[in-house]
């Protein structure tokens, strides 16, 4: 963080009580982290209707490279993808319109009642399991 601490367009934030007044300040989510378990970032950062430039991870194959956002696999990546994102506005605009129809399958009330099913399989097969014995 210090090596970059003078950059006047950059901003480390740390811990932000209001996530969405912090992503609504935006222009462009950046997200280059290098290891994720889902990418919860992401879906928050299309819900604010932010284009999304991050990093080509196999965890994110709910999103699309040139769709949903722009990826690069490799640092040196970023920044043409950078100015890309913030220099074409019809593509930004089309990015943002694709990954915000894209969140919202992601929703609680699309999502309900998966979570539901699995925890009726899992309490299921718990009962069976003390039941068998």
């Amino acid at each position: 963080k210090e090596k970059y601490d003078d950059l006047p367009n950059m901003t480390f934030t740390g811990y932000v009580p209001d996530i969405v007044a912090a992503y609504c300040g935006a222009d462009v989510f950046f997200f280059p982290s290098r290891a994720e378990n889902q990418g919860i970032p992401l879906l928050e950062a299309a819900a604010c209707q932010l284009p999304i430039v991050c990093r080509d991870l196999p965890t994110y194959d709910w999103i699309k490279n040139d769709v949903h956002c722009l990826e690069g696999k490799l640092d040196k990546d970023f920044p043409a993808l950078l100015r890309k994102v913030v220099e074409d506005k019809a593509g930004r605009a089309r990015l943002v319109a694709a990954a915000s129809e894209n969140v919202q399958a992601h929703s609680i009330d699309k999502v309900i009642d998966k979570i539901e099913k699995i925890y009726r399989e899992a309490i299921k097969k718990n009962y069976n399991e003390k039941n068998s014995n």
